[in-house]
């Protein structure tokens, strides 16, 4: 068996990057943590799974790929939307002492937020 890779932070797309020999290579459905090795044709080989991993609700998952968290659990995916909002208010050098709660939608929905950023650098509404 080749190499093992343990998968850290994701990619604001929800990939994990490997670097390989060739480069780097973006794989999704991967969780922080967790360690693979490739085959030959570079897809993953889970090793040692993360214990936030789930089975996706949506047969269509492997096809369709829209879903790019759904092989994680709800509690995976509030840290992940947590990192990746830290990560962007960071680069801005915006400080933020503490996020709110991210709230679920409902089960079959669908939720994204736009921020509108005042000249105070606070945000002054959502959408």
């Amino acid at each position: 068996m080749g190499t093992t890779h343990v998968i850290g932070p994701l990619t604001h797309k929800a990939d994990a990057k490997i670097t390989t020999t060739d480069g780097p290579l973006y794989l999704p459905g991967l969780i922080p943590g967790e360690e693979v090795s490739l085959s030959p044709q570079n897809k993953p080989i889970l090793l040692k799974q993360h214990p936030e991993r789930t089975t996706p609700p949506c047969p269509y998952v492997p096809q369709c790929g829209g879903c790019h968290l759904q092989h994680m659990s709800s509690t995976a995916q509030n840290d992940f939307k947590h990192q990746l909002i830290n990560r962007a208010l960071q680069r801005q050098h915006v400080v933020c002492e503490e996020l709110a709660p991210i709230i679920r939608p409902q089960s079959h929905q669908r939720r994204s937020v736009k921020w509108h950023i005042d000249s105070s650098v606070k945000p002054s509404h959502f959408e």
